[in-house]
């Protein structure tokens, strides 16, 4: 039996990292900020340690009359571990869903022109998964109905945990309310969700430059922010930000990017069902950090990150992809976090 197949590392190039270097057309003045803001680990085959390095402030002191000087600790580091799952998706499609003519390019052996023309379809589909898994994966979630959330741990539950363990403090958290923000009735209540987001940084996140940061929030959220703001017959403000390699003008809230991440209100949706879900989460720029081994194969010699082949009997295509992957946060005291109940 014929089959396609593309290894590891052509496997990372061509279908994993576009996910965080494509940056898509801003359509409606909004950024997709999906994935673009992650840091990339590609060498983590199992576990690798995350070094914080966090700032301690207060070390000068008056000299005294001894000749004793006396050391103080200027910084301290915390040791946190960034793992990767072992995923793969195994997938049976009918003979037409790659493109019109697949079919005859791979019986004709043009394997070129096949892997040129399936490789939008595999980018579209391993983008989708790595990222609702990078947001909202949980591993103890139940399958949801429309996006993959449980093959690893995505970052809202790091930050559930961290706030659990008290290293992003109660103070950082609020719950937004859970109402329709693109109607004239929710305008106030968006405004109020990137409000309290600023207002509840630390001494030390306020005094950052607005462009050290960053805020993320679902769609709804960003178009209420701006219909509140219409209501009182001003407009948003814009700011120009270096983001995936470019420079884009984007809504900005007191210097601070604001940038919309568009899976986030379907994927909130598909896990908490029927009502209005919003989230909105403040922290610094590249604070989030995707981890992956882009030497990981499958087969025989494992060297298959992406395997395709057709069956004539059943009329139909069949495709295996491997890949490791995991997500972690940086400095998890430099997060402001709010989700609806």
């Amino acid at each position: 039996m014929a089959t396609w197949s593309i290894e590891p590392l052509k496997f990372f190039d061509a279908i994993v990292h576009p996910s965080f270097t494509d940056v898509l057309p801003p359509g409606q003045g909004q950024l997709d900020g999906v994935m673009q803001d992650f840091m990339i680990m590609d060498n983590v085959p199992n576990k690798r340690p995350i070094i914080d390095i966090r700032k301690q402030y207060n070390f000068l002191s008056g000299r005294s009359k001894s000749c004793d000087i006396i050391y103080k600790q200027i910084g301290n580091t915390g040791l946190r571990d960034i793992e990767t799952l072992e995923l793969f998706g195994a997938t049976k499609t009918c003979k037409h869903e790659f493109y019109q003519g697949a079919l005859k390019d791979f019986a004709s052996k043009d394997m070129e022109t096949f892997g040129d023309k399936i490789t939008p379809f595999f980018q579209e589909a391993i983008r989708t998964d790595v990222a609702s898994n990078a947001w909202f994966g949980n591993i103890n979630r139940a399958a949801t109905t429309t996006f993959s959330t449980n093959a690893y741990q995505g970052i809202v539950t790091w930050i559930q945990h961290y706030v659990t363990a008290g290293t992003i403090a109660a103070a950082q958290t609020y719950i937004p309310a859970a109402t329709d923000y693109r109607v004239a009735a929710g305008y106030a209540a968006a405004f109020a969700a990137i409000d309290n987001a600023y207002a509840k940084q630390t001494e030390l996140m306020h005094n950052l430059p607005g462009l050290d940061k960053v805020i993320y929030c679902d769609e709804a959220t960003l178009a209420g922010y701006n219909g509140y703001l219409r209501t009182l017959g001003t407009t948003s403000e814009t700011i120009d930000v270096q983001f995936a390699g470019s420079v884009r003008r984007v809504t900005a809230y007191n210097g601070i990017p604001i940038i919309v991440v568009p899976i986030w209100g379907a994927c909130l949706s598909d896990i908490l069902g029927a009502g209005y879900h919003h989230m909105v989460i403040l922290t610094i720029r590249n604070n989030f950090i995707f981890a992956t081994d882009k030497g990981y194969g499958e087969g025989p010699n494992n060297d298959q990150a992406l395997t395709i082949f057709y069956e004539p009997l059943y009329l139909s295509w069949y495709w295996q992809a491997f890949l490791k992957a995991g997500v972690q946060i940086a400095l998890p005291e430099f997060i402001v976090f709010g989700i609806s109940a």
